[in-house]
């Protein structure tokens, strides 16, 4: 072989080595911004089913009472809730369909932030 052919075939192998490299220095670089922008997205959503199924366990703890399921009798069983609240609630209730949240009691004019705060453990609503 010819000292031109022997350093064009090296050339070449030259290039081609150079290409390869840069393919694979492209593919590391595409593999760590994939990886950059799934794993946030991946932590999110472990985080947001984490916290479903905190909501899910709290809602469903035994011993608190329903508000869309509860008689005047049971509301008059919660902190500060007397006779004519638990029938506020109730009328409230029938008047605007199931409560969807506790934080929903604050709507009532007689539920101010402190009577509900003493309350919200205490109550659940089902969602439906």
């Amino acid at each position: 072989m010819s000292l031109a052919a022997e350093f064009a075939t090296r050339i070449v192998a030259a290039r081609r080595e150079e290409t390869q490299r840069r393919r694979r220095q492209a593919l590391l670089l595409v593999l760590i911004l994939a990886t950059g922008l799934v794993l946030p997205f991946l932590r999110a959503r472990a985080r947001s089913e984490e916290r479903a199924d905190l909501r899910r366990l709290e809602r469903d703890r035994p011993g608190r009472l329903d508000l869309n399921e509860a008689d005047a009798e049971s509301l008059e069983s919660l902190p500060g809730i007397g006779p004519v609240q638990a029938e506020r609630i109730l009328a409230r209730r029938r008047l605007l369909g199931p409560f969807r949240r506790a934080d929903d009691l604050s709507r009532l004019p007689s539920i101010g932030k402190n009577r509900l705060d003493r309350i919200r453990d205490r109550v659940r609503t089902e969602e439906r």
